[in-house]
């Protein structure tokens, strides 16, 4: 019998401490480098304002901000978390809805006297904020770190007046001088850590300057802090407390999988894949988008959709901008019907974002701007990990009407994901040659180029450019117009390279057991929501009845969508093998396996 679904946990804010929770860290304390360029340099701090008052007239400014910026009305954890960024509470925010996430601050800041810093390592979704809020006339400043000239005294400006003002920053601008000189002048009324699975090595994600965020806001008199994530397990939880040294916070977490989304996953094999695809989105109300792994797939799905008659875009890496950006705008047209086959934003890369490369984020699809009517999501191959599947899946049903969700499984796209991350990954051997390197010109006090440093390792330059990268964000050299600067001893960079591989080494052990629980969850014949919860470390759940594990009537008429039939127009369709996971099949994890049992395990983070 289905139940009803699960409701957001919430944790109302505790009494407020007197002083901020000291920082958790296993990890070695960062190289003391000199003044001038000291991450963490004295700063006289404006006093920090009053906070205001939350009552029912401040609700309903919050909810006529709401209508302005065009945003659905305030859900409860939406409102838990805004009250407790309003009232100086620390809080972790784990919301899958990238608008409704990013609606908790951009409405606390409207009501807050002083400048909300919001940090994020994705550029490409900073910029997408700044562009809006700009056109909506929000109070807002974007400095990233090829922002210079006037453009940028104009921002420090800004900034350093103070005010109700979002100032939208990457983990480098944070940093850098002038940006903290013009924030000590305005004070912090709040600090958003956006995308803050980063600070934990349990995550599929890291960035080193994340880890050290809470040593960071002590420099700034420990302003609140807001910690926005849109999927975390247990474990990673845990770390962004420690990591983020957040005092009692008021944690919210909303449901992982909308309550209007219905989860279909099918064993797909044969060379018909394609075809059977093409007969599932004929029966498929439009929109929708279907997820591919590679350029190559996209353009294959895309010119099949389109020879079946159906109206389709394409969005890919391989693709020129001006490309992506006339299919993306043609896509997200109001009351468009068509198909977007994409490669995901969310796909993995070098499991560092923002460092040294141009990511999926910037050339993916599936940050905004983005269509909340779509009807459906397809994975054409199964994704890298659970957390790549949550942030796909959202992109349905965003505006609260049925949709679905489909997943095709087979077996050889793990070994595909295993080949493509085994070349996006860092490399631990490459940092230590790197750090080798760069031993000589530590002890020597002096710079080095980008190409003698690739040259002396027999790397290329783009792999010296990402790895320098690195240890810039791990604060131990500093990078300027392809000149490379060590800013600490010969031993703490030594020590610094070990710490760093160690944790590319753990990201990429880590690659295997996401991939396991991938198949884990594709393959089992448990209720999926269930699978899901025990992933993220929240334990089993009952029968959800919208998944093809509970319901009869979903797993047939799936079934009847895919499995092809004897009339059909594309005889090459009738070898292809596609199997409901409601039926016993022989390879498919049984309740209480030992893969589900990972599941639960990588939740809870036990294998960490």
């Amino acid at each position: 019998m289905a139940r009803a679904p699960r409701t957001p946990r919430v944790i109302e804010a505790p009494e407020k401490a007197t002083q901020r929770a000291p920082v958790s860290r296993t990890t070695t304390v960062r190289p003391a480098p000199a003044p001038a360029t000291d991450r963490q340099p004295a700063l006289a701090l404006r006093e920090r304002n009053e906070r205001p008052r939350v009552t029912l007239d401040t609700w309903a400014k919050l909810e006529a901000l709401a209508a302005r910026l065009t945003r659905a009305s305030l859900l409860d954890e939406q409102r838990v978390a805004i009250r407790a960024a309003l009232e100086g509470h620390d809080s972790l925010v784990v919301i899958a809805d990238d608008e409704r996430a990013q609606t908790c601050y951009h409405l606390a800041a409207q009501l807050l006297a002083q400048p909300t810093v919001v940090i994020s390592p994705v550029h490409a979704e900073l910029k997408a904020q700044h562009r809006a809020l700009s056109q909506l006339k929000i109070p807002v400043v974007c400095l990233l770190p090829e922002v210079a000239g006037p453009e940028r005294s104009e921002g420090l400006a800004r900034i350093a007046r103070g005010g109700s003002l979002l100032v939208l920053l990457s983990p480098e601008s944070l940093y850098a001088a002038d940006v903290r000189q013009a924030l000590a002048k305005s004070g912090i009324a709040l600090f958003v850590a956006e995308e803050a699975h980063c600070a934990s090595a349990a995550s599929h994600e890291i960035r080193p300057s994340y880890a050290e965020l809470g040593i960071t806001l002590r420099a700034f008199d420990a302003p609140p802090v807001m910690a926005v994530t849109r999927v975390a397990t247990r474990a990673v939880r845990r770390d962004i407390g420690e990591c983020l040294g957040l005092n009692a916070p008021v944690t919210v977490q909303s449901l992982p999988v909308r309550a209007n989304v219905q989860l279909v996953t099918k064993l797909a094999r044969g060379e018909g894949r394609q075809a059977s695809l093409v007969r599932l989105v004929e029966r498929l109300e439009l929109p929708g988008v279907v997820f591919c792994a590679t350029p190559h797939d996209v353009d294959s799905v895309y010119g099949a959709l389109r020879g079946a008659g159906i109206a389709a875009h394409r969005h890919h890496s391989a693709m020129t901008p001006g490309d992506r950006a006339a299919e993306l705008a043609s896509f997200t047209l109001p009351g468009e019907r068509s198909v977007m086959v994409a490669l995901s934003a969310f796909a993995p890369g070098s499991g560092l974002p923002g460092i040294g490369e141009q990511t999926e984020a910037a050339t993916g699809f599936g940050r905004a701007p983005s269509k909340r009517d779509l009807r459906f999501v397809v994975h054409y191959q199964s994704p890298a990990s659970i957390e790549q599947y949550l942030r796909e899946i959202q992109r349905a049903g965003a505006d609260g009407l049925p949709a679905t969700c489909v997943l095709l499984h087979e077996s050889s796209h793990r070994s595909l994901h295993e080949v493509m991350l085994a070349q996006l990954r860092f490399k631990a051997t490459h940092l230590a040659e790197l750090g080798r390197a760069l031993e000589t010109p530590t002890l020597e006090g002096r710079n080095v180029t980008l190409e003698a440093l690739a040259l002396g390792t027999g790397q290329s330059r783009r792999t010296t450019d990402r790895l320098t990268s690195l240890l810039a964000d791990a604060g131990v050299v500093s990078r300027t117009g392809g000149w490379v600067r060590v800013l600490c001893t010969a031993s703490e960079l030594d020590e610094a390279c070990r710490r760093l591989g160690a944790q590319l080494y753990a990201l990429r052990e880590q690659d295997a057991r996401r991939l396991a629980s991938v198949s884990a969850f594709a393959e089992s014949t448990e209720c999926k929501l269930s699978c899901l919860s025990q992933y993220l470390g929240e334990g089993p759940a009952e029968a959800c009845g919208r998944c093809n594990a509970c319901s009869s009537d979903l797993s047939t008429s799936s079934q009847e969508s895919l499995v092809p039939q004897a009339s059909s127009r594309r005889p090459v369709v009738q070898e292809f093998s596609v199997q409901s996971l409601g039926a016993p099949l022989s390879g498919v994890v049984p309740s209480g396996s030992p893969l589900t049992a990972k599941l639960a395990d990588f939740g809870n983070g036990s294998q960490n």
